[in-house]
C-alpha cells in the first residue's frame, strides 16, 4: 500500500505532466471505494493533494477526471 501512495504522490505532484496525472483517477477511486479503512489516516491529506493539483491545472481535462475524485472523498471524509 505504501508503494501506491508513493507513486499517486508522485503523480499528483505539481512538477509532474498533467496528461500524466490524469490516469491516476481511476487509481485513487478504487483506493477510496475498496480500500476506504486502510487509507483514512491519509484521506484528508490526499483530498488535500488533489484541490491543490487541481488549482494549478492547466487542462480543462485534468479537472473534470479530479472532479469526481474530489466528491468521493469528500463523502468517505463525511
Amino acid at each position: 500500500m505504501d508503494q501506491t501512495l508513493s507513486l499517486l504522490a508522485r503523480f499528483l505532484d505539481p512538477n509532474f505532466s498533467e496528461s500524466g496525472a490524469i490516469f491516476v483517477g481511476d487509481c485513487i477511486t478504487h483506493l477510496f471505494r475498496k480500500a476506504s479503512q486502510s487509507i483514512q489516516p491519509i484521506m484528508q491529506p490526499l483530498v488535500q493533494t488533489l484541490v491543490n493539483r487541481m488549482v494549478l491545472a492547466k487542462m480543462p481535462s485534468f479537472i473534470e477526471v479530479s472532479l469526481p475524485l474530489l466528491l468521493v472523498g469528500r463523502q468517505l471524509i463525511r
